[in-house]
């Protein structure tokens, strides 16, 4: 991944928030964007700090290390096929996305290990690892549904409220990604964003659905299967 080119989806855009980030002060970037991405404000000043302009380098190695080394660490704890977990990982399109993604591969690295931390039942990890990966992208936070979900008895009603719950995402797709787009940037931005990404929004959550369905025909869950019961959650 390091050899990647910057023409590829956001590198440019990333590089040139590197440059901006690196060399304005916290009171100019903080009257600019807040807290919002903290944490990759200061990974870029502390990246130009030590390596000055070859930083972003450093760190589009060290984004892809830290994916990887989480990544595997997850499927080599949990996965009881690894060739199946990483196959399917690439053909979701999750690791063409961390080709430019930056700031939300960060946020998914750190979420793996709060998945980690979700099967060891240590609500206390858990909760840091997805407000680090907050202070990169904000989004991660949605991750803390998990906690409730993995705990909550699998009964018939766990599965209508679910089943329930993704219909109605499913459905009501084109409100959502306004919704979250508008309170997160402008409304002229989330217009652009809805007309340009929402047409694609639901092939992957289709595919999903269809992996869980088989999944449940090939292994019923349990109470004794406590691990894949809480992956499946």
């Amino acid at each position: 991944a390091i050899f990647r080119s910057w023409w590829y989806g956001d590198l440019v855009k990333y590089y040139k928030r590197y440059l901006n980030e690196s060399t304005s002060s916290l009171r100019e970037l903080y009257k600019t964007n807040g807290l919002r991405n903290i944490g990759l404000t200061m990974a870029n000043k502390f990246a130009y700090s030590l390596f000055g302009e070859y930083g972003y380098e450093v760190l589009l190695f060290l984004i892809a290390l830290f994916s990887a080394y989480t990544l595997g660490k997850l499927i080599a704890m949990y996965s009881s096929s690894s060739y199946w977990s990483y196959l399917m990982y690439l053909s979701m399109g999750f690791y063409a996305f961390t080709l430019s993604g930056l700031k939300q591969t960060i946020a998914m690295s750190f979420c793996c290990l709060a998945m980690i931390a979700l099967l060891q039942d240590n609500i206390k990890r858990f909760l840091i690892m997805v407000g680090l990966g907050a202070l990169f992208h904000a989004p991660a936070l949605v991750f803390l549904v998990a906690y409730p979900f993995s705990r909550k008895k699998f009964d018939k009603w766990y599965v209508i409220v679910v089943a329930t719950l993704m219909t109605a995402m499913y459905l009501y797709r084109n409100q959502l990604v306004y919704f979250f787009e508008d309170a997160y940037r402008s409304e002229a931005a989330a217009d652009a964003i809805l007309a340009r990404e929402v047409s694609g929004v639901g092939g992957r959550f289709i595919g999903m659905m269809l992996i869980m369905m088989l999944a449940m025909m090939l292994r019923p869950l349990t109470l004794k299967d406590r691990i894949y019961t809480k992956v499946y959650s």
